[in-house]
């Protein structure tokens, strides 16, 4: 019964020595430390490391007499903190290996030549998602919409993002919707590692971000309701859009943006 109990509290994340004076705790009651060394085969460096850990936990109350100090177990109701802090443990891992099994699943499809597909909703999602691109190794190629984006009040994310990219030391080629409030947010951002132009006006504002990177193409819906991003991994879906970018660069070559 004590071992089933120790190994519990063991796999609750205490240490097992940890787990051992608990337990001595429990069952004896009051003790000073002087007492429990003849009852275990712990250093006692190791008790007095342990009491510290149940001190922590609040799973003992300590009061001193003279010099010699004494811990006292609390109710084992107290173990119930170490039941919420594996639901916390647990649900982390979970979002953790879901990422990775998002990412992974990407890689795998593309290997395959299966096009791999994540989905991300809201602002968050749009955050996580723009830091992908971050991971390019070559020139970040992107259509956007800059009134929707500060129209969508996600103004304060992307010149964070541009920051960091800039930091980074990452290129990217610009076309941005023919506007003279574009062209003044775009000049506002600053030239390094950025190149622009500005799409022909017959194209009227399209509320999307698209960008076009190492393989990957991100799509960024920018409507009010919701932004929802999607990041389509395929090398041959890649090709297209970069050479359609490409295309349109060229069109677009007299009207570049001067910072």
């Amino acid at each position: 019964m004590q071992e089933t109990i120790i190994t519990n509290l063991m796999e609750a994340g205490l240490d097992p020595s940890t787990a051992e004076i608990y337990m001595m705790l429990i069952e004896r009651g009051e003790m000073s430390p002087k007492n429990m060394f003849p009852h275990t085969e712990l250093s006692r460096a190791t008790v007095h490391d342990a009491l510290s850990e149940l001190l922590a936990y609040d799973f003992v109350e300590y009061r001193k007499e003279g010099r010699q100090a004494y811990y006292m177990p609390v109710h084992p109701n107290k173990l119930h903190n170490l039941i919420e802090d594996k639901k916390r443990e647990t649900k982390q891992f979970e979002q953790n290996m879901q990422e990775t099994i998002r990412s992974l699943s990407g890689t795998f499809n593309l290997s395959q030549h299966k096009p791999g597909v994540r989905f991300f909703e809201g602002k968050e999602g749009l955050r996580v998602a723009l830091g992908d691109t971050l991971t390019s190794q070559g020139t970040i190629y992107a259509y956007i919409d800059v009134d929707s984006v500060v129209d969508k009040n996600i103004d304060e994310m992307n010149q964070a993002y541009v920051k960091k990219r800039k930091e980074l030391g990452k290129d990217k080629q610009l076309l941005i919707n023919n506007s003279a409030s574009a062209q003044e947010y775009m000049k506002k951002l600053g030239p390094k590692n950025t190149d622009t132009r500005m799409l022909p006006t017959y194209i009227d504002a399209f509320h999307t971000s698209l960008q076009i990177y190492d393989n990957k193409v991100l799509y960024v819906t920018l409507r009010k309701k919701n932004i929802i991003s999607i990041i389509i991994e395929d090398k041959d879906i890649y090709k297209l859009q970069k050479d359609l970018f490409h295309f349109l660069w060229d069109m677009s070559k007299d009207s570049m943006i001067q910072h």
